[in-house]
């Protein structure tokens, strides 16, 4: 996009494109016009345009504007808050860039536009339970600190080295049995590690660790009210929890599920119990996550999940925004995630209505916000028939010289230092 301004220069500008009347470049709706800022305040700008009335746009609508000043391009989005006659209300924007960097405009995708692409070997099917988590059993940075090549080896030190942390322990496999008890049930559905560090102390409120995945009391919670327990009752069932634990003399205890993909195959536990009161560690809890994790690689590649077939799977994908030389889109799913990784490359297929292409694509971007995975794709090796109708089918106009010549919203080409 560019670099952002400050709030007083944001404020600054402005006024000195309403003051100095600065023509403004406006895009939305699939049209684009020159308009005059003629004023604005802290919630909203007027705009007016000759000969416009403004029939084209509703409430809402997503906007894109862009001027020159002292021979810096600038750009902001927004909204239509409102057309009253020959004026355009936007609303005040959040932000204004310069130094613009895409070569098009990100608009918002037309109506009925969507993108889908193949995945080849990605999805799995087994008989344990499936999870909220994900776990690709990639061999792990840290497995250097197990012999995951060995199971047998790598199950003795495990036992060798827990042993002297916690009153007892087990490994526990879900080929044979289904998950047993509402501490079972609850790790194998959310994929996260039950940790209580100490039976007195309660479920923890926060989670202990940034590495270790775990649930909090607010999950368990959650996973009660799912069950079918009434909101009021939730306090005394967690109390029954801990005091059951306590009268089977239970101090301390983690139970950690162990993933294959979006399967928990097992799990481990790790109690201190009887005469053993101390506390568990954080670091014990964090071993055993990366333990569960190299465990998960070794069953891989030692054949027990001989039988798993990968399938190819078709992924369809909300768009966010799009221009003609690239797109973001958002998923949620964790195996897409564990597949798509910067600069992979895949071909896509745009559908616009009864209108599709397929358009080779590059990963340029990737990031995660509120449990969803953001990816933003640069459009490759297009061909020129196909770019031309592609961006005929965003901006509602014809591929023309100017645009050939020009960077986003019409800005200059970036200066490019060849000695840097």
């Amino acid at each position: 996009m560019g670099i952002g301004l400050g709030r007083i220069e944001k404020e600054f500008i402005l006024k000195a494109v309403a003051d100095q009347g600065i023509p403004v470049r406006l895009f939305g709706a699939k049209m684009e016009k020159e308009v005059s800022v003629i004023s604005y305040d802290e919630e909203k700008i007027a705009l007016v345009a000759e000969g416009e009335t403004w029939e084209k746009f509703q409430p809402d609508d997503p906007v894109s504007l862009f001027f020159s000043y002292y021979g810096h391009y600038m750009t902001f989005n927004t909204r239509v808050r409102y057309t009253q006659g020959e004026k355009l209300y936007i609303n005040f924007p959040q932000g204004i860039y310069k130094n613009l960097q895409r070569k098009f405009i990100r608009i918002q995708p037309p109506e009925g536009s969507k993108v889908e692409f193949l995945m080849k070997g990605t999805k799995i099917e087994l008989d344990f339970p499936k999870t909220e988590e994900f776990n690709s059993a990639d061999v792990l940075e840290y497995s250097n600190s197990f012999k995951s090549t060995d199971i047998t080896e790598l199950l003795s030190g495990f036992k060798e080295k827990i042993k002297t942390f916690v009153s007892s322990h087990k490994i526990i496999m879900f080929r044979d049995r289904d998950p047993e008890g509402f501490e079972e049930e609850l790790i194998s559905t959310y994929g996260r590690s039950l940790f209580i560090q100490s039976v007195d102390d309660g479920f923890p409120v926060e989670e202990p660790s940034a590495q270790a995945k775990t649930l909090t009391k607010k999950d368990i919670e959650e996973a009660l009210k799912r069950s079918g327990v009434q909101e009021q009752n939730i306090p005394i069932r967690l109390s029954v929890l801990l005091s059951e634990k306590k009268n089977n003399r239970i101090h301390a205890e983690v139970y950690t599920p162990i993933l294959f993909h979006e399967y928990a195959v097992g799990f481990i536990y790790a109690v201190n119990k009887d005469d053993n009161e101390d506390k568990l560690d954080i670091e014990l809890l964090e071993y055993i996550d990366q333990f569960s994790k190299v465990l998960s690689y070794s069953l891989k590649i030692n054949g027990y999940f001989k039988d798993v077939k990968p399938k190819d799977v078709n992924y369809e994908a909300q768009i966010i925004d799009i221009s003609a030389s690239g797109l973001l889109f958002i998923h949620s799913s964790k195996e897409l995630a564990s597949a798509l990784m910067l600069y992979t490359d895949l071909e896509i297929t745009f559908h616009l209505g009864e209108k599709m292409m397929t358009i080779p694509a590059r990963i340029m971007r990737k990031y995660n916000d509120s449990g969803y995975d953001y990816y933003g794709l640069l459009f490759l090796d297009m061909k020129e028939e196909d770019f031309r109708v592609l961006f005929e089918l965003i901006y509602g106009r014809s591929y023309n010289q100017e645009d050939e010549e020009s960077w986003e919203g019409g800005a200059p080409p970036p200066e490019i230092d060849l000695f840097s």
